[in-house]
């Protein structure tokens, strides 16, 4: 499937602009919208996603399913983690992890967050807009912005941001392609296996801000996250409801 490229000098979030130019046609091959100059960009639940000037990526990489349902964005969810995390390390070498539900993680800091869009036809997945940001090259960040790393403090490495980009887009759109031929089998099982603090010991909150322990056991299949705490009891939590404290 063809690939287009889209490089925004300057924008508020890559997100919104793709949605807002696809919303204007159904697309049928893949477009990556990329820039390293973000106003607006958000993370999960709409929390700040610090870009820098020409240091750091933003991408949002459109991409059309066939035959995937509404009730698959689990699927999708997991598929498209796994493909940020392999790309990653084919391209770097950089070993990461997980960070339910999508975050990027080397050891306890964060080189990477997703957002997923899933816009529907009907009771299918037409397309996902799958916003990606990277630190690449920022060798300091600001006070408020919580255990982050980049890939220049990890290797020493400074990278060309637009090269990277367009070879990390085909990294993980090359994955999604293979995983969405091999209809996403064991898909659960190799997400699981990369998960950040799998069958480990972890601290967190819970929304009534109450500090708790427990070891992660699971995602389930409405993407919750399954945590048996110190007293043997397991319970579910969606995006949200918990914040890991690493």
């Amino acid at each position: 499937m063809p690939t287009e490229y889209i490089y925004l000098e300057t924008v508020d979030s890559t997100n919104l602009y793709a949605s807002k130019d696809v919303s204007k046609t159904n697309p049928q091959d893949i477009r990556v919208y990329y820039t390293f100059n973000q106003s607006e960009g958000k993370g999960q639940f709409g929390r700040e996603w610090y870009l820098g000037y020409h240091n750091n990526v933003a991408i949002s990489i459109v991409y059309p399913w066939k035959n995937m349902k509404a009730t698959d964005n689990v699927a999708i969810l997991m598929g498209v983690s796994l493909a940020i995390q392999n790309a990653l390390t084919v391209l770097t070498g950089v070993t990461n992890k997980i960070k339910w539900p999508n975050d990027i993680y080397v050891k306890d800091k964060k080189l990477g967050g997703v957002l997923i869009q899933n816009v529907l036809k009907g009771s299918k997945v037409s397309y996902s807009i799958i916003g990606i940001g990277i630190n690449v090259n920022s060798k300091r960040f600001p006070k408020r912005i919580p255990n982050p790393v980049s890939l220049n403090q990890i290797t020493g490495t400074s990278y060309n941001l637009d090269e990277f980009t367009k070879l990390l887009s085909a990294a993980i759109i090359q994955y999604l392609d293979i995983r969405k031929a091999l209809k996403f089998k064991t898909t659960k099982k190799d997400y699981l296996e990369s998960l950040y603090k799998f069958k480990k010991e972890v601290k967190y909150k819970n929304k009534k801000g109450e500090i708790k322990w427990g070891t992660i056991k699971d995602v389930d299949d409405k993407a919750h996250l399954v945590i048996k705490d110190s007293d043997g009891e397991e319970h579910s939590f969606d995006h949200g409801e918990l914040s890991l404290m690493a």
